[in-house]
């Protein structure tokens, strides 16, 4: 039976041209057994992006074992760019996360200047 990893996805930003995805390692598989601690120093993540919470999804970057967190593409102004990631122990991999989103608004703009009424 093909075990299926379950993930929990967790969102911060870094106040710098990319944003940080972050996530919890899961601890057991889909089944309930619990995943051996030599796995997790073997666990790898894939992130992704999109336009919706349901994608389509382009990938985006694959962590180095351990790792639980990425820098992921930032938002534009006026932008929202939904997120998620699946988990990977050598043959298996897991669903993708529960997506989520961040967006950028746009700029504040300046009020029009020397209005007058003759």
């Amino acid at each position: 039976m093909k075990r299926i990893i379950v993930l929990l996805a967790l969102f911060a930003t870094m106040p710098a041209i990319a944003a940080t995805l972050s996530w919890e390692a899961p601890t057991t598989y889909v089944t309930g057994d619990p995943i051996a601690s030599y796995e997790f120093s073997i666990m790898t993540y894939q992130t992704f992006n999109g336009p919706s919470s349901t994608g389509p999804w382009l990938s985006d970057t694959i962590t180095v074992a351990g790792q639980t967190s990425a820098n992921v593409k930032e938002p534009a102004p006026g932008q929202t760019i939904w997120y998620t990631v699946s988990a990977h122990i050598l043959n298996n991999s897991s669903e993708k996360a529960a997506a989520v989103s961040k967006a950028t608004p746009f700029p504040p703009i300046r009020p029009p200047e020397g209005v007058v009424v003759r």
